[in-house]
């Protein structure tokens, strides 16, 4: 198991995710809140309340820069609540395997473990997958694929047939989901990229992308099991999408908070993002939890 500097003591993301605004608002607060408790102390023990404030000065600046300090620290866990129904979305910064829930995985849309062997050794979701929980034996997580799809013949459309390397596969729509069991998890499979002729994945476009999701959560919604679903930002490592981190979390924030219009169908979704992203891709945490907090509280359900 990789290991990560929890975000307190990581300097990385204390630069990407520090706000000298922020931190003066803490600050002032800290100081009113603080002189409040001061006036009220000093009612009752006003000679040891002036030795603090007129003798130790720096004691008690110090306790409300550190306050506002702590306040502003960057977390692994930002939660909130969906606004009129009793679901909870987290944006968590961690590897997405330490966390238990329905998992959502993207995948190609020939629904191939592993074209050209590449995935086994893939820092992606998929390649993870596969090593954790198939022993990096692609073929035990294509027999499952193949074993559901048989078993229910796919919904969206009628798959097309394309040629690649002599052989025939099916080609699915994006947004097609098989679901498997993988030691003893839900795994939805969520086709979110294309494989050209050259069995190379291309990027899917920023439309695909709502699409996939828009599909995904009618799906969850009609036939998961309505538990905790963890999602990471798909599309971003191998899909290569051509989108900050963050407008990817927006997307599917807001896509899910749509599909809750009619009913809440999960207790809590988890948008994950990958540790070493945050320092790589100059994520602003505090950016990403105003935008958690604006889709949660702000949901109209109103489909755009």
């Amino acid at each position: 198991m990789q290991f990560y500097l929890p975000p307190l003591f990581n300097p990385v993301q204390w630069i990407y995710s520090f706000s000298l605004s922020a931190a003066v608002k803490q600050f002032l607060t800290s100081l009113g809140f603080l002189w409040l408790l001061t006036e009220v102390a000093n009612f009752f023990f006003p000679h040891r309340t002036e030795v603090l404030v007129s003798d130790r000065p720096f004691v008690f600046l110090g306790l409300a820069i550190l306050h506002a300090f702590w306040s502003i620290r960057p977390k692994t866990i930002y939660r909130h609540t969906l606004r009129d129904r009793d679901v909870d979305i987290e944006i968590r910064v961690v590897d997405i395997f330490q966390i238990r829930g329905d998992l959502i995985v993207p995948i190609n849309d020939l629904f191939q473990a592993d074209i050209g062997g590449r995935m086994v050794n893939a820092k992606s979701v998929q390649g993870s997958l596969l090593r954790r929980y198939y022993d990096s034996v692609p073929d035990r997580l294509q027999a499952d694929i193949y074993a559901w799809l048989e078993k229910f013949p796919y919904e969206y459309s009628t798959p097309e047939n394309v040629m690649l390397d002599g052989m025939e596969f099916k080609k699915y729509p994006i947004g097609s989901v098989v679901p498997v069991n993988a030691n003893n998890r839900k795994v939805y499979l969520l086709a979110n990229t294309s494989i050209n002729g050259k069995g190379t994945a291309t990027s899917c476009s920023e439309d695909e992308l709502l699409q996939a999701l828009r599909s995904l959560w009618v799906y969850v919604s009609t036939k998961g099991s309505h538990g905790h679903l963890v999602i990471p930002l798909i599309g971003t490592q191998h899909g290569r999408l051509p989108l900050k981190r963050q407008r990817v979390v927006q997307h599917i924030l807001r896509t899910f908070v749509e599909s809750c219009a009619d009913s809440s169908y999960c207790k809590t979704l988890t948008v994950v993002i990958y540790p070493p992203d945050v320092k790589r891709h100059r994520i602003n945490l505090n950016e990403i939890n105003d935008i958690l907090q604006f889709e949660a509280t702000h949901a109209y359900f109103t489909k755009a």
